[in-house]
């Protein structure tokens, strides 16, 4: 965690809304939105390349990559590979089924639109129709301890109650459908 001073010297830099987080001009299909296990969460599957960008300026608290597990049993998700952006004070985004060992990013990194955070794969709890895809979401908050990023079958999760929908500078939460093709302008 960080302190207010911190917090605000990074959330005066960002913007009120997110941009979609794949590449300017590139792709995604929207493949589950609110769904079973997916209250205020969405998936994507990207299109044209498989760069997963940061959706909004803030800083890294969280980087695990050390999964190679993924597959259709529920239980899987706690091997998905993620990375965790805090915004504010109350405004994070988690970027979830990460390949293993593709993420650039560390933990207090400062970074902005445009900045790859990984690659989109099917670690954790992933299967099924949508294969390999980016699980997207945000929240209010983070829980009061991290799990150890080195060991593959532990991860973070929102504490209930705080995730929340994600309106994009392309399109807003309520707008964004399933089976529907969207463009980034996340540069």
């Amino acid at each position: 965690q960080y302190t207010p001073a911190q917090i605000s010297s990074f959330s005066a830099r960002s913007v009120a809304l997110h941009h979609f987080p794949w590449p300017i001009t590139k792709q995604a299909k929207v493949t589950q939105k609110d769904g079973d296990y997916h209250l205020n969460q969405i998936d994507f599957v990207l299109r044209y390349t498989n760069d997963v960008y940061a959706s909004k300026p803030g800083v890294v608290v969280f980087v695990k990559e050390v999964s190679n597990t993924g597959g259709c049993d529920i239980d899987l998700w706690r091997y998905a590979n993620m990375v965790v952006v805090q915004h504010s004070a109350v405004e994070y985004t988690w970027y979830l089924h990460l390949i293993k060992d593709s993420v650039p990013v560390k933990v207090g990194d400062l970074i902005g639109y445009g900045t790859k955070i990984g690659v989109q794969g099917n670690t954790g709890f992933s299967c099924g129709t949508t294969g390999i895809h980016l699980h997207y979401m945000s929240s209010t908050a983070v829980p009061s301890v991290w799990p150890d990023p080195s060991v593959a079958s532990l991860a973070p999760w929102p504490p209930g109650g705080t995730i929340v929908p994600v309106n994009f500078v392309e399109a807003t939460w309520a707008a964004l459908t399933v089976d529907s093709i969207y463009t980034s302008q996340n540069a």
